[in-house]
């Protein structure tokens, strides 16, 4: 009887394609050529007589690519786990990682208890900054894992993306007033936050003023809570009890990119493991509203 295996390469590409959204994208993450990839998916198809990514924009997995995803991101998991736990010792191994302040808040819980307990010799160095300043330092070799948002879906160096709704936070039964300017607590500037408020509110002619700036989360939170003025976050990072919703007072603030990026040469290891957990945490996480513990 024929041996019968699949190409852990040919996974490793599917998965970077469905990840990135585009054969161009993982051909990037990948180094080497888009014909090449092509090539290789099509080798994984023919393995299974079936499609397993809908060539669109953004590329996305089929059905059959979805169950296929799943065990090649479980295979590949343990392929890069064998060949470390046989490689050069990693305790003391550090990985740095940048978020901004509310998704660490959001996501890291999760995917830090699964990290701790597949990886305990890894030392974790955690920076939050604006997205703008987390994608210069990835691209600068700074970080190894980034979480960041952009106006635009930006693919090079993506593990994955998705869409973020914005949503006002104000306190129980604030609103805004049209005899005076509305009460802005912001990030500082570069924030994609504060630059889509003030958008907003310019293209809806309503007068503002910043009554405070600052990178701390729980610091905007507070503030929001004592009624000082108010803000906006991404929805699945809001607290629940602060967030507007889509009540017609406000203005809509449209939705904003996502990503989780991966520096090439974090690209094995403990950084791929963290990438992978980071990823699947994402389905509690994003598009879902956030109460925050007391």
């Amino acid at each position: 009887m024929s041996m019968r295996h699949v190409d852990l390469d040919l996974l490793r590409t599917f998965q970077a394609v469905v990840e990135t959204g585009s054969f161009a994208g993982a051909a990037e993450q990948l180094g080497c050529t888009q014909p090449a990839v092509s090539l290789q998916v099509k080798r994984l198809e023919a393995i299974f007589g079936q499609a397993l990514v809908q060539r669109a924009r953004p590329a996305r997995a089929t059905e059959s690519g979805q169950t296929v995803l799943g065990y090649a991101r479980r295979m590949l998991r343990l392929n890069d786990e064998l060949l470390d736990s046989f490689g050069q010792e990693r305790k003391g191994v550090v990985l740095r990682v940048g978020i901004p302040n509310d998704f660490s808040v959001a996501m890291l819980p999760a995917a830090l208890s699964r990290f701790a307990a597949t990886e305990p010799g890894v030392i974790l160095d955690l920076h939050s900054d604006l997205s703008a300043s987390l994608l210069d330092g990835l691209r600068a070799g700074q970080y190894d894992l980034a979480v960041a948002m952009t106006p635009e879906r930006i693919s090079d160096l993506a593990v994955k993306t998705w869409s973020e709704r914005l949503v006002w936070i104000a306190s129980p039964g604030a609103k805004p007033s049209t005899d005076n300017p509305l009460p802005l607590i912001c990030y500082p500037e570069g924030c994609v936050y504060r630059a889509r408020m003030l958008k907003r509110l310019a293209e809806e002619g309503m007068n503002w003023r910043i009554v405070m700036s600052t990178a701390s989360f729980t610091s905007i939170i507070a503030a929001v809570e004592s009624d000082l003025g108010v803000s906006a976050f991404a929805e699945s990072t809001a607290p629940a009890e602060l967030a507007t919703g889509r009540r017609g007072i406000w203005p809509d603030l449209g939705t904003v990119s996502v990503g989780l990026y991966r520096h090439p040469d974090g690209s094995n290891g403990a950084g791929q493991r963290l990438a992978d957990y980071l990823v699947e945490s994402l389905g509690s996480v994003a598009g879902k509203p956030r109460r925050r513990g007391r």
